[in-house]
């Protein structure tokens, strides 16, 4: 595949996390898609562009994902009117005649930017803010819940603390269903690079008993996750590299200040 002709080091990325699927009147167009991610950048400072593909809380796929138990379960009823639009922009998006994200990256290549994929790790936003994907609801036994080795949990408005929602990191088969998102993304789209994004991780990883171990075992994972070039998981001509502020290590060990 022919490379983009991309400037060597980007001087000032924008970090798209999506908040326009919540703002925009659905049903979104793909122009309205490429406009919100990459089109009203022309012209600016900023020459590299960073995108979550997925969704806050659970890292749904937003495209049309083949893994399985990895599409999101869309409720009936939502928290508020943004929520709603979240949702029914997400439909919109898997209706279109062509791909929002392939259209996206292809007008940042065209305005000489590179182009990243990116997830939040383990992110720390209630339910109500993102699907839970049907791998989460068909395995209760992978949320930390009452086994949470952190030590704060915030409560609800009403002041109750609910159980930990977040994934488990210290069970093989969470580490192997992200990676398999991460491999799927990579090898779909012409992505230049890929970001952990380590924002609003709040420490709920492991459960108790496990932090040591899981502090070793999953950065290992993260670092050896992203597909090597000419691989069925990568289409760049080139290897791609986990990016993330600081090391994997100290993020899966240290909360960000």
């Amino acid at each position: 595949m022919a490379q983009p002709d991309l400037p060597g080091s980007p001087r000032f990325f924008i970090h798209h996390d999506g908040s326009f699927l919540y703002y925009v009147p659905p049903p979104i167009s793909v122009e309205r898609f490429v406009h919100e991610t990459v089109g009203c950048l022309e012209g600016t400072q900023v020459d590299g562009v960073i995108c979550h593909m997925f969704t806050v809380g659970d890292a749904v796929p937003l495209y049309h994902t083949e893994v399985p138990g990895a599409r999101a379960v869309i409720p009936q009823k939502h928290a508020s009117a943004h929520v709603w639009k979240n949702a029914r922009n997400q439909e919109a998006m898997a209706a279109m005649s062509s791909d929002p994200w392939a259209e996206a990256i292809a007008a940042a290549h065209r305005q000489r930017k590179p182009f990243w994929g990116a997830m939040r790790f383990n992110d720390a936003h209630p339910p109500e803010y993102g699907m839970y994907s049907q791998f989460t609801r068909d395995h209760p036994e992978y949320r930390l819940g009452t086994h949470c080795g952190a030590e704060i949990h915030a409560p609800e408005p009403d002041g109750t603390v609910r159980e930990c929602r977040h994934l488990d990191f210290s069970i093989a088969e969470v580490r192997a269903h992200r990676l398999q998102l991460v491999e799927e993304l990579c090898g779909r789209y012409d992505v230049d690079d890929f970001e952990w994004d380590f924002t609003r991780n709040s420490g709920h990883n492991f459960a108790t008993g496990q932090l040591e171990a899981g502090r070793h075992r999953c950065p290992a994972g993260i670092e050896a996750g992203l597909p090597p070039a000419g691989s069925d998981g990568c289409r760049r001509g080139e290897d791609l590299h986990t990016q993330c502020p600081g090391t994997t290590r100290h993020q899966m060990t240290e909360q960000k200040q």
